[in-house]
């Protein structure tokens, strides 16, 4: 019986210095949480409001706190603020990670991308580089970004403002397409950045032709540098791909013709 207690003593003992040891890990987490939410919600307080009040503030800081580390949710709740909760709330379970750190390395500018449904949806399908290029040329990469996808993301985080400009200009007016190969098109300005988009917007209308265009894609860098004229050069592929025969047939027969109707006007009546 002695020995019976002696185990069930021993068996609570462990429990409760066992419970103790969780309780005194946690304490840094619990009271960084407590610190962040009053931080957070003084600062905002209206936002706080707006979410449910600071209850519901604390559980979402708590949450985050314990999935991805105190000093990465800091980071997120100081620079976003409660608005960080409604994100959160709309990313699900295997989408909240991508969009915590693009919150954390991005603060509130990340909002534009990650607070919008059209815009986060993009972000998931595509990752960083796709949110990347939605805020360095705002109102023009999304639309741009789904029509032509991952060409359109790297096209628009090469070029500055006035180039992304451009290229949503050409989209708009159809010559962007009109040769054919926009993808591809799209990949040669994600490669070589403004220098390339400033020489496809000087020469939009000659890589309209589709023989122009594939003339330039098969070796852009020297037309690019100026080294190579693209109407030499496009004048030259057309010569080499004419196939001459029926038109040589035709002009011996053309010749033919005028010479038997000369004979025929010079023979006497």
């Amino acid at each position: 019986m002695n020995s019976l207690r002696m185990v069930t003593v021993a068996l609570l003992l462990g429990l409760l210095l066992g419970g103790g040891r969780v309780l005194a890990q946690e304490a840094p987490l619990i009271d960084g949480v407590m610190e962040l939410t009053e931080s957070v919600a003084e600062g905002s307080a209206a936002d706080t409001a707006s979410i449910g009040g600071k209850q519901v503030l604390e559980k979402s800081i708590e949450t985050c706190a314990k999935k991805f580390g105190l000093a990465e949710t800091k980071r997120v709740f100081s620079t976003v603020g409660p608005e960080a909760v409604n994100v959160m709330e709309n990313a699900s379970g295997k989408e909240a990670p991508e969009v915590f750190k693009f919150m954390a390395k991005k603060g509130m500018d990340s909002l534009y991308v990650v607070g919008r449904p059209g815009r986060m949806a993009i972000f998931l399908k595509f990752g960083d580089a796709a949110g990347d290029a939605m805020l360095k040329q705002k109102g023009i990469a999304e639309a741009f970004i789904n029509k032509f996808g991952e060409p359109a993301i790297g096209a628009m985080n090469a070029v500055n403002e006035q180039n992304a400009v451009r290229l949503g200009k050409m989209s708009a007016s159809g010559e962007l397409t009109a040769g054919g190969q926009p993808e591809t098109l799209l990949k040669v300005v994600g490669k070589y950045g403004d220098k390339a988009m400033n020489f496809i917007w000087r020469h939009k209308g000659a890589l309209a032709v589709g023989t122009t265009l594939t003339a330039f894609l098969a070796n852009p860098q020297p037309f690019i540098d100026g080294t190579k004229s693209l109407t030499s050069d496009t004048v030259g592929a057309i010569i080499r791909r004419v196939n001459w025969t029926p038109i040589a047939l035709l002009a011996l027969v053309l010749v033919a013709i005028w010479i038997g109707s000369g004979r025929w006007r010079k023979r006497p009546v």
